[in-house]
Order: structure tokens, then C-alpha cells, then sequence
């Protein structure tokens, strides 16, 4: 283990959720994949949706599509396939979730009975942002699931990506994700090739500039869109990631850790807490892309 990898495997062991130290000591071969998927299994409902405050920002315990969307970022970590039970269980929910349509919604109401950024509260017009998370949770279902109705609803996502003028960036993650999940059976869709053209587009001109790293507010960075070597976004912002990595690499070698550029503005005792959490996921998310970079 080298001083960086010891760095964080330090902090998130003594500030950590139970999850992302789980996590980390698999990574590094110090704990158990099972541990991992125990800790993980631990936001998971009987009906196989997450919740229970997986992603800190919204610590509503009830099952939502958006915490369900949050944990297949773990599933992908941690390499399971689609006749896990925890993988099972979560595509019974979904396939009861999703609408006639194809599309889940963003919010839910009961968001507004727990502590929450202000961006999750219900005010029932806001409940669906466009096909966040809607593009990746069906990328998901294609590549562990076998639906007919998902190429009619995945071209459906791809042609609405052709009537946007520019991307939000949490979106285009969205849509970036549904892309690596269906790129092996580009065939199957129509309109693939100019789908990817779009994409690479939008992250170039979204995340392809280094400026965009400058910034100490919160804002688009180049790993949104590489969290594993095998995302298209490593091949469209090699550049910009590698300095992202390389500046990761140089406030992490001080001991430093990194900080949390929002606010709630309300629940302040929950959010102080919420951004320990966030801290944890994203030291996590930094081993994670410097072992990518390692490997490169």
C-alpha cells in the first residue's frame, strides 16, 4: 500500500459510513467482497429498492429510483452480475417502478418528511429531471435484464438526447452510463453512432477544457464521466482526467481531504453529518481513479 492508498484507507476507517470502508479495504485486499455486499445490502428494502440515506443528500428511508440509481455505482465497484440477489431484488423494483413510458421519477414525496438538500424536496411539479435518472437505470435493466419493451424506451431516451440543445451535467452522466451499457449491442438501437457523436460533444465541451478544474465551487469535473477505465468518457477526456487525477494525487499527498462544496441551508446538524458521508464516498471514488490512472 503506498502513502496515498494508507491516506484514505486511514480517514474512511474513522470517518466512513460502514459502506465505504467496506469498500475501501476490498479494494486495497484488506476485507471481504462479502463484507462489502453486506454493507451494501444494508440500504436495500425487501422490495429490492434502496434507500435509507445511500446517497447522503436525501435521508429519506423509503425506496426511491434516484437512491436506487445511486447504488448500482457500488454494484459496478464491486462486479456483480445480474443473478446476484441483491441485483435480482433490485430489478424486481425497478420493473415495478418504471412507468408505462419507460421513465421513473426523480423525486418523491416523502422526501419532505426527512432531512434533505433543498434540491430533493417534493413540490410536485419537480418530480421527474428529464431522464435523470431514468437513461442509466435503463441501461441498467438492459444489460441484467431481458425486456423487450427497453429498446423501445432506450431509443425513445436517444432521440430525446437529440432535441437538447446543451446537457445538465448530472444528465448527461445519465445518459453517459446508458451509452456504456448498451455500446455492446449498438445494432440494436437506432441512431447509435449519432448518439455517440452527441455525447462526446456535450463531455468535451462540458468537461473537456482543464479550466473547468480551477474552480473551488461545486461544478463539472472530467471523472463524472470516467468513474471506471471502461467508460467512453476515459477516451473522449483522457487529457483533462489525467490532470484532475494528477491534482487528486497532489493535495491527497499532503494529507489533505476533499471538501464538500455545498450547502443545504437547512436540517445543519444532518447536513454536517451528510458531508462527512460525502467526503467517505468521494475518497472512495479518488482511490478508485488512481488506481484507474495506475493501471493506464
Amino acid at each position: 500500500m503506498n502513502e496515498i492508498q494508507s491516506h484514505i484507507a486511514s480517514w474512511v476507517r474513522t470517518h466512513g459510513r460502514p459502506l465505504e470502508q467496506s469498500i475501501v479495504c476490498f479494494l486495497l485486499g484488506q476485507g471481504s467482497k462479502e463484507d462489502a455486499i453486506n454493507a451494501l445490502k444494508a440500504y436495500q428494502h425487501p422490495n429490492g429498492g434502496f434507500g435509507k440515506g445511500l446517497e447522503p443528500d436525501c435521508l429519506n428511508p423509503e425506496p426511491s429510483p434516484i437512491q436506487s440509481w445511486f447504488s448500482t455505482h457500488y454494484i459496478k465497484i464491486l462486479g456483480l452480475d445480474s443473478s446476484h440477489e441483491l441485483v435480482q431484488s433490485l430489478i424486481a423494483y425497478l420493473l415495478e417502478t418504471i412507468d408505462e413510458t419507460g421513465m421513473f421519477d426523480t423525486i418523491i414525496p416523502s422526501n419532505n418528511q426527512y432531512p434533505h438538500a433543498p434540491w430533493w424536496h417534493d413540490n410536485v411539479t419537480n418530480r421527474r429531471w428529464g431522464y435523470n435518472p431514468t437513461a442509466s437505470l435503463l441501461g441498467f435493466l438492459f444489460l441484467h435484464h431481458d425486456d423487450e419493451r427497453l429498446i423501445g424506451w432506450i431509443d425513445q431516451a436517444i432521440e430525446t438526447s437529440f432535441t437538447y440543445e446543451t446537457f445538465e451535467m448530472h444528465e448527461l452522466v445519465c445518459f453517459v452510463e446508458l451509452y456504456d451499457s448498451i455500446k455492446d449491442k449498438r445494432d440494436l438501437f437506432t441512431d447509435f453512432d449519432r448518439f455517440e457523436m452527441v455525447l462526446h460533444a456535450e463531455m468535451i465541451r462540458l468537461a473537456g477544457d482543464p479550466k473547468v478544474l480551477e474552480s473551488d465551487t461545486y461544478g463539472v469535473k472530467p471523472s463524472m464521466y470516467c468513474q471506471r477505465p471502461d467508460m467512453f468518457g476515459c477516451q473522449v477526456l483522457h487529457d483533462a482526467l489525467e490532470i484532475e487525477i494528477n491534482m487528486i494525487r497532489s493535495f491527497m499527498s499532503q494529507g489533505d481531504i476533499p471538501k464538500i462544496t455545498w450547502q443545504w441551508g437547512q436540517y445543519e446538524k444532518a447536513f454536517q453529518t451528510s458531508a462527512v458521508a460525502w467526503q467517505g464516498i468521494l475518497m472512495m471514488n479518488a482511490l478508485l481513479l488512481l488506481d484507474l490512472s495506475d493501471r493506464n
